[in-house]
């Protein structure tokens, strides 16, 4: 373990979580964030009361990830997760036996998600491919709770979801991060890795993966998408 690496840990472990723990399990991390946050949230929530659009949905369970991150070959950088009328605890932690973001799935009552991502299949209608497509994609959010806008603020689970990033970085070395949104937030850790690795979405509003909003670089994205399914990888 080189000085650096034991700085890290030192410095997670100071902020409440030691990160190699967790694994990168999903619930793991929901109890994790649960606890970091506990104290902020409710502060947070204090100022912006419940009817808000930047109230924090502590009843919905945090969601910090969608998709397998250890399986991924693109990973999307977001603000935190959205919240509609009709959402609850199952349709925030929705899990499906075969998929990576079990919200692409036909299981899904969201109509979020299937519109963002249509552009990456070359047919939309074969359920084979959204499956492959929710496998080579994962979703993380800079704060994990949910609300109708952007809140704002960052938490102490901020801190654990940039780590997440950097660790992810490390060992998922042909991997490339996207940033939709947040570009301040997540470009402070992404300045560390090979820029060739790293895009960045041209109109942060929009967060429909489209060749009209990363220009030359949407044959980049689609070729890594290929490939991995070539190497199955």
């Amino acid at each position: 373990m080189n000085r650096s690496t034991r700085i890290n840990e030192s410095n997670q472990k100071s902020q409440g979580y030691d990160l190699s723990k967790l694994g990168f399990g999903y619930s793991r991390y929901q109890k994790c964030i649960t606890f970091l946050d506990k104290a902020a949230l409710s502060k947070h929530n204090e100022k912006y009361p419940k009817g808000s659009k930047k109230y924090l949905h502590e009843d919905l369970t945090p969601c910090p990830f969608e998709g397998n991150l250890l399986k991924a070959k693109i990973y999307l950088l977001l603000t935190n997760p959205g919240v509609s009328e009709n959402s609850t605890q199952l349709t925030h932690n929705l899990s499906v036996k075969g998929w990576g973001i079990a919200n692409l799935s036909l299981k899904s009552k969201s109509t979020w998600y299937r519109p963002r991502f249509s552009r990456l299949l070359d047919d939309p209608d074969d359920e084979s491919e959204w499956m492959r497509i929710s496998n080579k994609i994962a979703m993380i959010q800079a704060i994990p709770w949910a609300s109708k806008n952007d809140p704002g603020i960052e938490l102490p689970s901020s801190n654990l979801m940039i780590d997440t990033v950097s660790e992810l970085a490390k060992i998922r070395n042909n991997a490339i991060f996207i940033v939709m949104r947040r570009k301040k937030f997540w470009m402070h850790e992404l300045q560390k890795i090979d820029s060739s690795r790293v895009i960045v979405s041209r109109n942060p509003r929009c967060t429909y993966i489209t060749e009209g909003n990363f220009g030359p670089v949407w044959k980049k994205i689609k070729q890594l998408l290929i490939n991995s399914e070539l190497n199955h990888v």
